[in-house]
């Protein structure tokens, strides 16, 4: 779980790892009492606890609302995924493809970037 910070508009946000959301759910539940939870329209899941607290879960893929939307919410968050990485800073690039949590295929590379130097002149 990652360290909670300010939210555009007022808030905070929280990321929660899949495997953790049912028994952080339930910790909410416990704090704040029971709640109702309404899909919102941009694919979100907007819980109305029973002391106001709202929360607003989104899942980093898309996912469709079922029946059972909580149950559906956390089985759409916990599926694994194939996704591709690219990272890029000062002549080092790194590409990676996971499937889930593990690391498939990657490549990094590195070429010499121009460094300022203390001589004078130009």
């Amino acid at each position: 779980m990652t360290r909670a910070r300010p939210a555009a508009g007022g808030g905070r946000t929280l990321r929660v790892p899949p495997e953790r959301l049912d028994r952080w759910l339930d910790g909410v539940a416990d704090r704040h009492g029971a709640f109702d939870a309404v899909p919102a329209a941009d694919g979100a899941v907007r819980i109305t606890c029973a002391d106001t607290t709202t929360l607003t879960l989104r899942a980093p893929f898309p996912w469709e609302p079922g029946p059972a939307l909580l149950t559906g919410f956390t089985a759409a968050a916990r599926r694994p995924r194939r996704a591709a990485v690219l990272l890029v800073r000062r002549g080092r690039w790194a590409v990676g493809v996971f499937d889930g949590a593990e690391l498939v295929a990657s490549k990094v590379d590195s070429r010499q970037v121009q460094g300022r130097t203390a001589a004078g002149g130009w």
